[in-house]
């Protein structure tokens, strides 16, 4: 799995795209991830993501939003990758 680690699971209680995003960075950020994925169920990373995020190449399924902000759909195994500055 190219992000293994699920750190949060509480997703699917959370509506639109930006209110995800928000929520998965700053759990993200409270465990020290850079780089981070969101489906529509939970928030994913893992120790090597910075080399793996990509294994997979790039989804057809995710949604996003105007402000450029989306989720994967879990059903295909697909989440939005995200990575973020300090």
């Amino acid at each position: 799995m190219a992000l293994p680690d699920s750190f949060d699971n509480s997703v699917i209680e959370i509506q639109g795209s930006d209110n995800i995003f928000e929520h998965c960075r700053k759990k993200a950020e409270s465990f020290g991830y850079k780089l981070f994925g969101a489906d529509d169920k939970s928030c994913w990373a893992g120790d090597d993501a910075e080399n793996t995020y990509d294994k997979y190449g790039q989804s057809s399924t995710c949604s996003v939003n105007n402000n450029g902000n989306g989720s994967g759909r879990e059903l295909n195994g697909d989440m939005f990758v995200y990575r973020y500055e300090e």
